[in-house]
């Protein structure tokens, strides 16, 4: 886009430079426009509307990084990588022993937090030296490595500090990859890659030094990033086009306890949804034994939309035992699909009536998280303190999974006796 400007027949020296300067001011608003146009700045105002815990080997294959293509979600470990649905828990293929023999034999042990580009996921691998960093690709459907695999390059800078890549980001829009150092010298700048074949073009000087970056993702042009920093573990903001960077968000993590003492939570990678008609940002964050937690973000918490199809399903309901005397407890048995919040209700029950009348519900007798397959839940026979009289009562199950989709409710009939 150019811009005219008519030159008159005779322009004197001071009214020249009155117009180069015109014209300078102009170009430079113009500018200022186009990239502000480009890169809009951070979205303001995130809020936590989500949290799921994985324990043992579920927590153990999503303790490192998290991806997303929007169709489904990447989670990498040390050695390995599964894929699950947008859930987060349902497994639709895994690789448990990623690194290539080639890179193993170099040292190579740890994968760090990934992204996915038309159909390939990137894995940024690094050795205990941190002296041999790669990109390694795969393909995103079965996990398996396409043998292509990229040395990241020095870019210019101390090659001592150019071995650690924990993380890798894409920017389509942009047509690069970015990553940084983890620690120490050169985390003040914004390693930046070409897309096509992950050749260094530029380091972009950023305003602050950002170190244990510990995951990012690319949204409407602004780099978002995870640090693990005690106790803030904050979200921050990066620019790519300037370096700035800013603190969009603090998590606040509390310490937890491990052993009898007080241990520090660990931040670890992030992934950003963007499904077109809500944005979410989900960040993983390590609890030791006490297990992983993934957090959901979205700007000011508007709930995740819900996902046909992907209710929570329960089969196998019934009672052990069915009949109880008052003021005694009996147990709810079923098995769930996926991890998610169970809200046990009880009603009065009348033989004969309309099963789809409504009736009027007595009080919540358990409710509990749960994790996928097999579950019991304790059911009392008490309200508020309160036996329940002699009767038959209706106990309604509802099971409510992290994006806030729910089952059908599941109904069994309880009988107290005196």
């Amino acid at each position: 886009m150019g811009i005219r400007v008519r030159r008159p027949r005779v322009i004197s020296a001071v009214g020249a430079s009155l117009v180069l300067a015109l014209l300078l001011v102009v170009a430079q608003a113009w500018s200022a426009g186009a990239a502000l146009k480009a890169t809009g700045g951070p979205v303001p105002n995130w809020r936590e509307v989500s949290k799921e815990t994985f324990v043992g080997l579920e927590g153990i294959h999503r303790q490192q990084g998290v991806a997303t293509d929007g169709r489904s979600m990447y989670f990498t470990y040390n050695s390995g990588v599964i894929r699950t649905k947008l859930d987060g828990t349902t497994i639709e293929a895994e690789n448990l022993d990623a690194i290539p023999d080639e890179l193993k034999a170099l040292g190579s042990g740890h994968i760090g937090d990934p992204d996915v580009y038309k159909g390939k996921l990137l894995l940024p691998i690094e050795n205990d030296g941190f002296s041999h960093p790669f990109i390694a690709i795969f393909n995103a459907k079965n996990l398996q490595y396409t043998g292509v695999k990229y040395a990241v390059p020095g870019g210019g800078v101390d090659p001592q500090i150019d071995g650690h890549i924990g993380w890798i980001a894409v920017d389509p829009e942009r047509g690069y990859a970015y990553y940084s150092n983890w620690t120490g010298a050169g985390t003040d700048v914004l390693r930046v890659l070409d897309l096509n074949d992950f050749s260094f073009v530029k380091n972009v000087q950023l305003s602050q030094m950002v170190e244990h970056n510990q995951g990012a993702a690319v949204y409407n042009g602004i780099l978002y990033a995870s640090q693990d920093v005690y106790p803030e573990y904050p979200i921050l903001a990066i620019n790519p086009d300037t370096g700035f960077v800013q603190t969009v968000f603090n998590r606040n993590f509390p310490p937890f306890v491990s052993g009898g003492s007080q241990s520090k939570a660990e931040a670890e990678g992030l992934a950003i949804l963007d499904t077109g008609k809500c944005v979410a940002m989900y960040v993983i964050e390590v609890a030791g034994a006490g297990g992983l937690s993934l957090r959901g973000y979205t700007p000011n918490g508007v709930p995740i939309p819900k996902k046909p199809g992907t209710r929570p399903r329960i089969t196998g309901l019934n009672l052990k035992p069915g009949r109880v005397r008052r003021g005694k407890t009996t147990q709810m048995r079923f098995k769930i699909s996926r991890p998610a919040s169970a809200t046990v209700r009880i009603s009065r029950y009348k033989a004969g009536s309309d099963p789809c009348a409504k009736t009027r519900t007595l009080g919540v007798v358990s409710k509990h998280q749960i994790k996928k397959g097999k579950a019991r839940l304790r059911i009392r026979t008490r309200i508020k303190g309160r036996k329940l009289a002699p009767g038959a009562y209706q106990l309604s199950l509802t099971a409510t999974d992290r994006a806030g989709n729910i089952n059908d409710s599941k109904k069994s009939i309880l009988s107290i006796v005196r």
